[in-house]
């Protein structure tokens, strides 16, 4: 009985907490984008900072499942793929459109057609950026489905026997606040996404397909090449050369000559 106040009121926490930065984050979109381009080191701080957030959000989760008796590890979704096959198919599908999408804007910014900043503002532009992107591709993939799709869904249909439509939606639009700082154009592609990863979800009833496709998304942004410095031009030959000064040439003054007087 213990046991199951404790994981109700972490339910109840992790709600409250999505709740406020769903009023919090709208307000924050310029100010992102404003962080990831105020200094060279900005947008690697950022993604230090998510790749903890993330783990930090979903800690909660399997203490959830360990203290609930009313929920069991396959209803949050840890289970294998149960799908008949059309799961791993629909996700195969997913899979091969995220890697073509990828290396069509890949060469697209290397055609100089849009610049790395114009894919996505969290687009690293740094090897140390990209290294630190990944972690955070991985992160976001594994611990918003444990979240968004496992979580939400699992308890709200099992836990408290919610009908599975309200709480899938309800779900999807706690996914799509998530992201909202960065922009009100991402929510509607933010949407599109998190409905798919779902649909993944329900498919399979499993979260293995669902983070597969989640991380791979995420992990196509490496696919961007990194933004080319071009060095300087060297200076040339007269452009190096100390200037020439002209030597100053003072006038000649003929001496003058007094007429001698000859007595």
């Amino acid at each position: 009985m213990l046991l199951d106040l404790v994981s109700h009121l972490l339910i109840g926490l992790l709600l409250i907490n999505m709740v406020v930065e769903a009023i919090r984050l709208p307000g924050q979109a310029g100010r992102f984008r404003g962080l990831l381009t105020a200094a060279p080191a900005a947008r690697l701080r950022f993604y230090r900072r998510l790749v903890a957030a993330s783990w930090a959000v979903a800690a909660p989760v399997p203490v959830i499942m360990w203290t609930s008796s009313g929920l069991s590890a396959a209803d949050l979704g840890w289970a294998w793929p149960n799908g008949d096959g059309l799961d791993y198919l629909f996700a195969g599908v997913l899979l091969v459109s995220i890697v073509l999408g990828g290396r069509a804007r890949r060469r697209l910014v290397r055609g100089g057609g849009l610049s790395p900043g114009q894919v996505n503002p969290m687009v690293p532009q740094t090897g140390a950026e990209r290294r630190w992107a990944a972690m955070v591709a991985v992160s976001a993939g594994i611990t918003e489905e444990m979240v968004y799709r496992g979580l939400l869904i699992g308890v709200g249909t099992v836990l408290y026997d919610l009908p599975t439509v309200p709480v899938v939606l309800a779900a999807l639009a706690l996914f799509v606040a998530g992201h909202i700082h960065q922009g009100w154009r991402s929510v509607a592609p933010v949407a599109l996404l998190g409905g798919l990863f779902t649909v993944i979800y329900l498919m399979s009833g499993s979260l293995l397909l669902a983070m597969v496709v989640h991380v791979s998304w995420d992990l196509a942004i490496l696919l961007v090449p990194l933004p080319v410095s071009r060095p300087e031009p060297k200076p040339t030959m007269a452009q190096t050369a100390p200037p020439t000064v002209a030597p100053t040439v003072k006038p000649t003054v003929a001496p003058t000559v007094e007429p001698q007087v000859v007595s």
